[in-house]
C-alpha cells in the first residue's frame, strides 16, 4: 500500500512540475489557452480507471503551470485507548501560495483526519494539483459501521474547506478533524484549531496532543 500511494505522490509530483511541456493552443472569446497535452496523456494513462474514492477522478485537459507539488502522510495513533487512523495532505511553498505560509516551512499542512477505527484495511487517498493553483484531496477510511469520505479543497489565497460525509468544515476555524463513528452509524466530529504545521511536524503535533484534555474527554464521551 505504502509503494502504491508513493507512486500516487511521485507521478502528482512530476506531472505537475514538467519542464518540457508540448503545448496547444485553443482560442476561446480571443483568450488563448495553453494546454500541456503531455500531462494529460499521462493522467490518462493512470487515473481514468481509478476508484475506490468518495470523487471518482476525472481526466481533463489542463492549462500550463508550474508546482512545487503536494502530498499526503498516513499514520496511526492511540487517544484513550481506542485506535485511530489519520490522513494529513499538504502542499509545498510556491509563488502561488507563499502569503499563505506564516511560517519558513518548505510544506504546510492544509487538513488532516483522524478517525477511530479498528479495521485493518487500505486507506487510499487522492492528491490533485490539476486545478491549480487550487489544490484537492480526497480519500475514504474504513470503519466497524459506516466508512469516512472526505474531500479538502485548498485554495491559493484562504484557508480552504472540507466535507467529511457531507458534513462541511470552514478550515479557518481549524484544520484538524477528529471523527468518532458510532454504533447507530452516526458520526461524531471535534474540528481542531491547530498552529502551522508541515509534513515533518503532523505526527509530532499529534502524539503530543492524544493526552489532551480536550481529546480525551471527546474520545470518552462517544
Amino acid at each position: 500500500m505504502f509503494l502504491r500511494l508513493s507512486l500516487f505522490t511521485l507521478l502528482f509530483f512530476t506531472g505537475s512540475c514538467c519542464i518540457e511541456k508540448p503545448i496547444a493552443e485553443d482560442k476561446n472569446d480571443h483568450v488563448m489557452i495553453r494546454y500541456d497535452w503531455q500531462q494529460f496523456a499521462v493522467d490518462l494513462k493512470y487515473y481514468q480507471d481509478s476508484t475506490g474514492f468518495p470523487i471518482h477522478p476525472g481526466v481533463f485537459p489542463t492549462e500550463v503551470y508550474d508546482s512545487e507539488g503536494n502530498g499526503s502522510k498516513w499514520f496511526e495513533t492511540t487517544i484513550h485507548g481506542r485506535h485511530f487512523v489519520g490522513r494529513s495532505v499538504f502542499v509545498y511553498s510556491g509563488t502561488y501560495n507563499k502569503w499563505l505560509f506564516t511560517e519558513d516551512k518548505e510544506s504546510m499542512i492544509y487538513f488532516t483526519i483522524l478517525v477511530r477505527t479498528d479495521v485493518k484495511a487500505d486507506n487510499e487517498v487522492f492528491v490533485s494539483s490539476r486545478n491549480h493553483p487550487v489544490y484537492v484531496a480526497e480519500g475514504n477510511i474504513k470503519t466497524e459501521g459506516t466508512g469516512v469520505d472526505w474531500v479538502a479543497i485548498q485554495p491559493s489565497d484562504a484557508a480552504g474547506s472540507a466535507l467529511v460525509n457531507m458534513r462541511y468544515f470552514d478550515l479557518s476555524q481549524g484544520r484538524l478533524v477528529i471523527v468518532c463513528p458510532q454504533p447507530d452509524k452516526s458520526l461524531r466530529f471535534l474540528q481542531v484549531a491547530t498552529p502551522f504545521l508541515d509534513e515533518t511536524g503532523i505526527e509530532s503535533y499529534i502524539q503530543e496532543n492524544t493526552r489532551s484534555e480536550n481529546w480525551v474527554n471527546f474520545v470518552k464521551e462517544n
